[in-house]
């Protein structure tokens, strides 16, 4: 079964890019068409057309949700589809709505990259990693009039029934405070469910407490791909205790909101993977958020391919028993060289250390030494640039 609703019913929206039906990344030569709002009528017959073509077969652009049924059992896809069952076939209104107002970001995590975080940019432009990267000035992208305009008129309707914020990191974006507000003044927000995914490194404002409040059901989702170190090295800039006291302070004013912890499974967490699951449900149950299990909130990462279990030599897979996750991403020894060099600079660039991260990658048990000196010899290359 390969019928997805969010195709019909479903929009993300990009700042100065366009719109499409669906975020979940697709697979390497695959890509979503981005429409402007004023081209809605031409959007609208071209997702319709691919909404009646999933009902029979998979899309290429969809492959990610197919690979992460056959892994974890769920996807993106069986979530909206249950979401959404209730809306007839007829009903091609807008009902669920992802929108990312700005790339303006405060962190530069590994796995994303200078077009969605402006502070990606800035660690580039410092950096000069050769190879890698175009040195650029920021850009920052952000939703303009027109676009509010037009999102007021085909999605911020009385059809909608639930609406996200991403980012960039969501909580810097002046334009999502003017979207919660245009719902709350137009009584809309009673029959929505508000969700928003954050990096934990901003807190919720009295403001911002007060608008969640408003709407028929919220849900906050904390992206949490490590716990303490682990996600300090995962995400530069961003420190452990100030999340910590975000989300405490967030369940101290609005106990009743529901919490997720939306964990990216990669290379560089596949080592305390299974020691993650355990302390984050125990988290969850402490915050008494019943928003799924921990494995309802993973999702695998298939891109940039050097971040993912293609790094993880055969032996490393036993030792992590993560073989049932791998075996679709089967080691290549290009991948780790790539980490290597990747994550060399950007050690450089954030005064870290993958090797005190997890010196398994370091292991002549797993990899050998010349395939593991691409770190070294990047980090002495970076300094003599």
């Amino acid at each position: 079964m390969s019928q997805c609703s969010l195709i019909k019913n479903g929009l993300v929206y990009y700042p100065e890019k366009g719109s499409t039906y669906c975020c979940v990344t697709e697979p390497k030569g695959e890509h979503r068409e981005l429409f402007t709002f004023d081209k809605w009528d031409e959007k609208r017959e071209y997702e319709l057309e691919k909404y009646q073509q999933s009902k029979t077969a998979w899309l290429p652009e969809c492959d990610t949700c197919r690979y992460h049924e056959k892994v974890m059992g769920h996807s993106v896809r069986t979530l909206e589809n249950e979401n959404w069952s209730l809306v007839s076939d007829d009903d091609e209104n807008i009902k669920t709505a992802i929108i990312k107002t700005s790339n303006l970001c405060n962190l530069a995590c590994r796995m994303c990259g200078p077009n969605v975080s402006t502070k990606w940019q800035q660690v580039v432009a410092a950096n000069s990693p050769n190879g890698f990267y175009e040195e650029e000035s920021t850009i920052l992208e952000q939703t303009t009039v027109d676009d509010m305009m037009y999102m007021k008129k085909y999605v911020l309707t009385e059809h909608l029934e639930h609406i996200s914020f991403s980012g960039g990191e969501p909580m810097l974006s002046k334009w999502n405070v003017e979207i919660l507000q245009y719902l709350i003044d137009n009584n809309l927000c009673k029959n929505i469910t508000f969700g928003i995914i954050t990096n934990g490194t901003v807190k919720f404002t009295d403001a911002w407490l007060e608008s969640i409040k408003q709407f028929k059901e919220a849900s906050i989702g904390f992206s949490m791909d490590g716990l303490g170190s682990v996600i300090e090295y995962i995400r530069p800039g961003l420190k452990w205790q100030t999340m910590v006291g975000v989300i405490e302070h967030l369940h101290s004013n609005l106990p009743e909101l529901g919490i997720t912890f939306s964990y990216v499974a990669q290379a560089l967490n596949a080592h305390t993977f299974w020691d993650d699951q355990t302390r984050m449900e125990k988290w969850q149950h402490d915050l008494e958020s019943e928003t799924g299990s921990f494995l309802d909130n993973v999702s695998i990462c298939r891109f940039p391919q050097h971040l993912s279990y293609r790094v993880l030599a055969p032996a490393l897979r036993d030792k992590y028993k993560m073989t049932e996750y791998t075996e679709d991403l089967p080691y290549e020894e290009r991948q780790y060289k790539m980490f290597m060099r990747q994550m060399a600079w950007q050690d450089n660039a954030h005064n870290t250390s993958l090797k005190d991260h997890n010196p398994d990658f370091f292991d002549t048990e797993f990899y050998p030494q010349e395939m593991i000196n691409e770190y070294y010899n990047r980090r002495i290359m970076v300094r003599n640039d």
